[in-house]
């Protein structure tokens, strides 16, 4: 994908080719997306990718997008050394800034910020307001997290969320599955 950043209007490659299936889940419109996918199908990179995405075009104000993984040590290690990876190009060009003990980017020309958060301390996320939300491995995330920190987040700046995992039995993953076959504005 090219990007154009009207902080320098240049183009910056961020060496991305989505498969078929990415492709078409980016194209979707949905709020709420809940995709259930087998391991090492591309998941985690689809998420990486459309929260890049969305903090470089948003227009809003102090806008705040958060990848989540049940634990934070996990969240680290499945996700913030890929997203260094593939924002590196914007590095280079001095538009974004780098937060290694707050495991945050923020973007220079509009200010938009991304962060990494584990589940495991749903406290980090209280008080935020969302614009996006990204949560992998949901089926290990507790309904706690969803129905009392991070939906309530979203709810006054409709924010989106995408839930991404490989299933695993009855639990918040399947429950959030089911909602998105029935619901509007939701999609599996």
């Amino acid at each position: 994908y090219q990007y154009r950043c009207s902080a320098r209007m240049s183009n910056i490659s961020l060496d991305y080719t989505p498969r078929a299936w990415q492709k078409e889940c980016h194209l979707q419109k949905e709020r709420f997306r809940v995709l259930a996918l087998h391991r090492r199908s591309g998941k985690t990179e689809l998420a990486i990718m459309e929260l890049v995405h969305k903090a470089l075009k948003t227009e809003k104000e102090l806008a705040m997008f958060v990848y989540v993984a049940p634990f934070l040590r996990q969240a680290k290690a499945i996700a913030w050394a890929r997203l260094k990876e593939k924002i590196e190009p914007l590095r280079r060009s001095s538009l974004i800034d780098i937060n290694e003990s707050e495991l945050s980017v923020k973007f220079k020309h509009n200010g938009a910020i991304i962060r990494i958060f584990g589940g495991d301390n749903a406290d980090a996320l209280r008080g935020l307001r969302l614009d996006g939300a990204y949560i992998d491995e949901v089926s290990q995330i507790k309904v706690e997290l969803w129905n009392d920190v991070i939906q309530p987040a979203l709810s006054d700046r409709l924010g989106n969320a995408l839930f991404i995992g490989t299933p695993s039995g009855i639990n918040l993953f399947s429950e959030l599955y089911y909602k998105a076959l029935e619901e509007e504005d939701w999609a599996a």
